[in-house]
């Protein structure tokens, strides 16, 4: 009807302010605007359209909510995103969902949610051959490894880093730094905490070879 569409153009509206306000780096504005954007869309008839646009809204305030350092309502956002992705068939969501949380459950100390969501990130990349999503997480899996000093699952997963990226040594792949610099790094500390010897070094040769690690 003319009234539904109406109520359905707002939380459009407001996302779409929000993305300028976002793009322009006024932060609270752009959350305020996309909180909007999400109360509008509880009170338009639940569908397809309005998941869709509901997920997109939460995954856009990720950048204004992060620059806040307010990682627990990313949290919140994703895990609702993950929800509606999984309810209403959106595996692209679900990628970037994935690769989200594990980084966030290695930054906030929980091994085993990180872990499990590295696991979650290597199925996605299997189902969809996606090296990036593949490296994302072996990438903090292997951290993962290392912080609670599984250092053999460690190694083993820095050494499928290294196989997966040969020949794209300098391609970040999604990540914030070179992954086979940072899988150098943490191979080279796992084999001397196991007390290899010419592991480590090995490993820091390829690590500086390759530039700049993940932080």
């Amino acid at each position: 009807s003319p009234r539904g569409g109406g109520w359905a153009k707002g939380p459009r509206i407001a996302r779409e302010a929000g993305d300028r306000a976002s793009a322009l780096f006024v932060d609270a504005r752009a959350v305020e605007l996309y909180e909007t954007a999400l109360g509008a869309l509880e009170r338009v008839p639940p569908s397809a359209e309005t998941a869709r646009l509901g997920v997109e809204v939460r995954l856009a305030m990720r950048p204004p909510l992060w620059r806040a350092g307010q990682l627990d309502r990313i949290h919140e956002l994703y895990r609702e995103a993950e929800q509606l992705a999984t309810r209403h068939a959106m595996p692209e969501v679900l990628d970037t969902v994935y690769a989200y949380m594990v980084q966030y459950h290695w930054a906030k100390g929980n091994p085993d949610r990180a872990i499990a969501y590295a696991e979650r990130c290597l199925e996605r990349a299997a189902a969809r051959d996606d090296l990036a999503m593949r490296v994302t997480g072996l990438f903090y899996r292997a951290h993962t490894y290392l912080t609670i000093a599984q250092h053999r699952k460690a190694v083993a997963d820095c050494e499928a880093i290294f196989t997966a990226v040969k020949g794209r040594e300098h391609d970040r792949l999604g990540l914030s730094g070179l992954p086979y610099s940072g899988a150098a790094h943490m191979a080279a500390w796992s084999l001397g905490e196991l007390g290899g010897f010419a592991g480590p070094f090995a490993g820091l040769e390829r690590g500086e070879g390759g530039g700049q690690a993940v932080s």
